[in-house]
């Protein structure tokens, strides 16, 4: 049994994490470009109490509904369209499960700190994530992520074990999926790298989406429209008469332009200490047309509501949905998994019959059957497996819990 004591003895056991979400909030505001108001890091004492409201709240429920939503130290209490209250309420468990429910998507609990202590001021409406943000999003119960500006995340709290992520988070789940669909940027064009890492970052978000409707779903990455793949889907239900280019046309209007004043702050940024990740993240924030991902994909998330898979080509055109992976047959000589955890991770063996359900097991024989593809599973409860061949270990690899990155 988890109690209020136990939550205060292992925050005080993780106090470094505590310091470093600090040192990266200071070290964060020294980017911040001139605005009406100043760059101001959290102090210790607010932020250790940030985070312990945030994980308590994570494990409460209000009318049966369990706890999940995003939370935003705002100092200044001042954030554009924000829905202010006319009283600040008590920055406390009780009151985050409760409000938690009314958030719409991308919105936010906004706390600041007065002289009586932190205390929830609003809520907003739209994405936030500035450069010397602290965002707490609680994902499950006894799971909170935090993000220190456009780190994501930057420290998760994971039970009873707190540990820090290197802050990449999207960053590193679309250069993980980058990778495993082995989509090589260009030596020779920085527009084409460009779209080869829009591509990689809006399947990241494709993930997340589904993740935030809560159904749960799959999404099958093919190499083209017309494969020996399609051998391992009966019926495609909803195979579209032509696909879907929407996300990718997005890409190609939406490459962020470079003019001299956002050159001479990505040069600071890649002068300082940050990790290679870190930089990429805060370049990404730094973009001076808004990065709203979501709107690219906002119409294909929905398809995973309808049973079976969708499917899309690594240049993000939607081929369908509704696809029922048949390839009950496949041979699945090894499957092994491993999670995102800081540090080297060993792969771990595990049985078919041990991974996940119908939804899982079907995933990992379509990927056995068909070693070019790749398979993103959404489980109802959030959380995402991803499945791709390893010709190394002869063997289907399984990175679960990647939810941990976003």
């Amino acid at each position: 049994m988890t109690t209020r004591d136990s939550i205060r003895d292992w925050l005080s056991a993780s106090d470094d994490v505590i310091h470093r979400i600090h040192d990266q909030l200071a070290e964060l505001a020294t980017f911040r470009t001139q605005t009406s108001t100043p760059a101001c890091t959290p102090p210790l004492d607010d932020i250790r109490k940030f985070v312990e409201v945030a994980f308590w709240a994570s494990l409460r429920s209000n009318e049966d509904r369990p706890t999940r939503g995003r939370i935003v130290f705002t100092p200044h209490c001042e954030v554009p369209n924000a829905i202010k209250l006319a009283s600040p309420v008590e920055y406390d468990e009780v009151q985050v499960a409760k409000l938690t429910h009314i958030l719409p998507y991308y919105g936010s609990l906004l706390v600041s700190s007065e002289v009586d202590g932190l205390k929830i001021w609003g809520f907003s409406r739209t994405s936030l994530g500035g450069l010397d943000d602290l965002m707490a999003s609680i994902a499950d119960p006894g799971v909170v992520r935090i993000n220190a500006g456009p780190l994501k995340p930057f420290a998760v709290f994971y039970g009873q074990t707190a540990y820090i992520m290197g802050g990449s988070g999207q960053i590193n789940l679309a250069a993980y999926l980058q990778n495993i669909v082995h989509k090589i940027t260009s030596q020779t064009s920085v527009i084409e790298s460009q779209k080869i890492w829009y591509e990689c970052l809006l399947l990241s978000e494709l993930s997340i989406l589904i993740v935030d409707q809560g159904h749960g779903g799959t999404i099958l990455i093919v190499p083209g429209e017309n494969g020996d793949w399609l051998d391992s889907i009966n019926p495609f239900a909803f195979k579209l008469s032509s696909p879907d280019i929407t996300a990718h046309e997005w890409i190609r209007q939406n490459l962020p332009s470079f003019d001299k004043l956002r050159g001479d702050m990505m040069s600071r940024i890649y002068a300082s200490n940050m990790s290679d990740d870190d930089k990429s993240a805060v370049v990404l924030a730094t973009t001076r047309k808004p990065w709203q991902p979501r709107e690219a994909v906002q119409h294909i998330g929905p398809l995973a509501n309808c049973d079976g898979a969708i499917v899309v080509t690594h240049d993000l055109k939607v081929i369908g949905f509704g696809a029922k992976i048949m390839a009950r047959d496949a041979s699945v000589e090894a499957l092994y998994t491993f999670d995102p955890a800081p540090g080297p991770q060993s792969l771990e063996p595990c049985p078919l019959e041990n991974f996940g359900g119908t939804r899982h097991q079907s995933a990992v024989r379509f990927v056995a059957a068909n070693k070019e593809c790749v398979a993103v599973v959404i489980s109802q409860d959030r959380h995402i497996s991803i499945l791709n061949w390893s010709d190394e270990h002869k063997g289907v690899i399984a990175m679960v819990h990647a939810e941990w990155w976003v």
